[in-house]
């Protein structure tokens, strides 16, 4: 058989368009095509017939179609069979014994499984990778500045992809306005002190959320810092209240809120709970 390839008149390993033809005509089964063409996997060849457009009608394993019987039958000759969960080889829900672990683990001896760098080769890396660009040295660091032009394309390419008014979150110049007071800071700490650094929403802790949580002014307006404005969320809760059809609803959620804790202060509900 001559190599793939060489020869421009070859089709399909060594066999030409014609004598290819011809073998799909006198085979009955894929198997029959691809030993003809010496191949053991006959997916290729089915590709091959399927681009040429051949007719396969012939072959004796196509679209055949069972009777109940033999369904009936197949089916209780396999039961009780090694399928799936019943397979040796099934590991669902399987201890290795003792001594397998132990060949398993001086089968894997040598390879990288756990396997640590010497303190030269990390060197040897580290000299090597020096004045690459990575981190600060990188185009891409976060401490890059754009160019004018570079900033605008930037901007012209984020139009429609919830940039600027198309954000569900956006309100026009709101990003430009500062927090209201240079103490703020402390009024956080006072109101996640009145709220006992829980979630109004969802009741998680601080020690639950691992940080501090999040102080939310209720009207979304930054410059207003009154406590009646501000109340203590975890980070989970605090986003789910920005989305702008979200905001009507929590608002007037939290302003009932305000005025519940007026008529009931807090340091009277912990006195009646005590």
């Amino acid at each position: 058989m001559p190599p793939k390839g060489s020869n421009s008149d070859c089709y399909y390993r060594g066999k030409t368009k014609e004598e290819f033809i011809q073998i799909v005509a006198d085979s009955t089964t894929l198997t029959q095509v691809a030993n003809a063409c010496g191949v053991a996997n006959y997916m290729t060849a089915k590709k091959k017939i399927k681009k040429l457009g051949l007719d396969t009608s012939h072959f004796t394993m196509k679209g055949i179609k069972r009777s109940e019987e033999t369904k009936r039958r197949m089916s209780k000759s396999k039961m009780g069979n090694t399928n799936w969960k019943n397979s040796p080889r099934c590991q669902f829900g399987h201890e290795q014994s003792e001594e397998t672990r132990k060949k398993i683990g001086i089968k894997a001896e040598g390879r990288m499984t756990g396997f640590k760098h010497t303190e030269e080769f990390k060197k040897q890396t580290s000299d090597r990778m020096m004045g690459n660009t990575y981190g600060k040295n990188s185009p891409g660091f976060s401490g890059h500045s754009h160019t004018e032009d570079a900033k605008d394309r930037i901007s012209k390419s984020l139009v429609g992809q919830m940039a600027g008014e198309d954000n569900p979150g956006y309100i026009h110049g709101q990003a430009m306005v500062g927090y209201a007071g240079t103490g703020f800071y402390m009024i956080k700490y006072r109101i996640r002190e009145r709220d006992g650094h829980t979630c109004q929403i969802c009741f998680k802790t601080r020690i639950e959320e691992g940080k501090e949580l999040a102080v939310h002014h209720t009207d979304y307006d930054k410059s207003n810092a009154d406590d009646s404005n501000l109340v203590t969320l975890c980070n989970r809760c605090h986003s789910k209240t920005n989305p702008k059809p979200e905001r009507q609803a929590y608002t007037q959620m939290f302003q009932f809120r305000a005025l519940f804790l007026l008529i009931h202060p807090v340091s009277d509900l912990n006195s009646l709970a005590a």
